[in-house]
């Protein structure tokens, strides 16, 4: 049992690290790691019963991995609330608009190619 939780543990310190530089690609690649870690967790959880005394090294254990557990929490809120950023501004972009919401000012016409410029006389 305790075995079960340092593996697990193991995994959730390899997110955590890749979880430092935030990217879509590392978030992809944390996702099969929690899954595997929320499988072995769930077992363990269902071996250890109602009632049953736990050793001191798996109660360390089932800590430290509380703790990393909280700690991925928030870098995941983090790199998402990046990508989102990163993808709001792009689209901002993309549309004319300022990443705030307000319109991009019109070019000034003397910066617009020749071919773009129309005299309008009457």
């Amino acid at each position: 049992m305790t075995e079960a939780i340092s593996v697990s543990l193991n995994g959730l310190e390899q997110v955590r690290q890749m979880l430092l530089q935030p990217s879509a690609a590392n978030l992809n690649l944390c996702m099969p790691i929690i899954r595997e870690t929320i499988d072995s967790l769930t077992e363990v959880r269902a071996r250890m019963g109602a009632g049953t005394a736990v050793p001191a090294e798996t109660r360390l254990r089932i800590e430290q991995t509380a703790r990393v557990t909280r700690q991925i929490s928030l870098l995941l809120h983090h790199a998402g609330g990046l990508q989102l950023g990163w993808a709001r501004m792009f689209l901002a972009a993309a549309e004319a608009y300022r990443p705030d919401g307000g319109e991009s000012p019109l070019p000034d016409a003397a910066r617009l190619p020749v071919a773009e410029r129309v005299d309008v006389k009457g």
